[in-house]
């Protein structure tokens, strides 16, 4: 059985951090926060009970972007647009595609994704100011569902080049190129079952040989690696040195976590998260984020910094 640390959320308190603001308002706000993250939570369980888990693909993806930018969706957003099934991994607003002199296509649905805003608050005391939390929806549109799109330069948006078949194939290439790329990456030590140790800060990985498939292997080494990055000199979760308690909260988010950073970096290195899902797994998620509406959107946000750190980002 992995071994998983743990990890203690710090708490939001919506008393401390909307006091300022008059009382009406605050009400709306807070309101406003959670029913996105009931909407998002619910389109995740959705999907959980058609036994389907959003964050492990066993085909290989890319990451969501802009379509005009390029920049990537990051965090939730990333995972609800890989949720959405289109083949295209570009997206754009219905004013970005009417700025490319196209349109999206009637009858088209877009998918909703959400921003965080902070706002700077000026309490009673000038010299106190606040950073303020304000969710904000945003639709979005696949470039599928879009035509006559259209670049600055007068050509068409480019087709995708379809993804190579060799890419899974050249996974341990990428587990490598993950480890190298890691700033000052826990040493990977051979054992019998998959593990992060952070007393001694190693990661435990079988062989690429006793895996199914060598994206499973890598896949994995993913989800480990998202653990380390909890260590003291890294992001410094505190539940990652601390005492370990199974089936907690703290380590069910910690779990999550895991599982949702090796969905990021999987898409970002080319690589299928090809890990097998059981029936008791699905009850199990399904039955941790029914019953908190907030915990997938938490644990996405630390996966995505997590993801950074592997990456060699964090500076960014």
């Amino acid at each position: 059985m992995r071994i998983i640390i743990c990890c203690l959320m710090q708490k939001f308190s919506k008393i401390s951090v909307f006091e300022t603001i008059p009382h009406s308002r605050r009400i709306r706000a807070i309101s406003g926060m959670e029913n996105k993250y009931d909407e998002i939570t619910n389109r995740i369980l959705a999907e959980l009970d058609k036994g389907v888990v959003p964050w492990r693909k066993p085909w290989t993806s890319r990451t969501a972007v802009n379509a005009v930018s390029e920049k990537p969706y990051r965090g939730i957003n990333s995972l609800l647009l890989g949720m959405a099934g289109y083949d295209d991994h570009r997206w754009l607003t219905f004013k970005q595609a009417h700025d490319l002199n196209g349109q999206v296509r009637r009858g088209e649905k877009g998918t909703a994704i959400v921003f965080w805003q902070f706002i700077e608050h000026e309490g009673d005391d000038d010299e106190q100011k606040r950073s303020i939390p304000l969710a904000r929806a945003y639709t979005v549109f696949n470039v599928q569902q879009c035509e006559r799109l259209v670049v600055s330069e007068g050509g068409k948006l480019p087709d995708l080049e379809p993804i190579s078949a060799s890419m899974d194939a050249s996974a341990l290439e990428a587990a490598r190129n993950l480890l190298e790329g890691y700033p000052d990456a826990p040493k990977v030590l051979p054992c019998s079952h998959a593990a992060y140790a952070p007393a001694r800060d190693v990661v435990l990985m079988p062989s690429a040989s006793a895996f199914n498939s060598k994206a499973g292997y890598t896949a994995t080494l993913a989800h480990e690696l998202v653990h380390s990055t909890g260590h003291n000199k890294r992001l410094n979760r505190p539940g990652v040195v601390g005492l370990i308690q199974f089936a907690s909260q703290d380590y069910s988010f910690e779990e999550l976590l895991g599982e949702l950073g090796a969905c990021f970096l999987c898409a970002e290195i080319g690589v299928a998260n090809d890990i097998q899902n059981s029936a008791s797994y699905i009850e199990g998620w399904r039955q941790r984020l029914s019953t908190d509406s907030r915990l997938i959107v938490r644990a996405a946000s630390q996966a995505q910094k997590a993801a950074d750190w592997v990456l060699g980002r964090a500076q960014e």
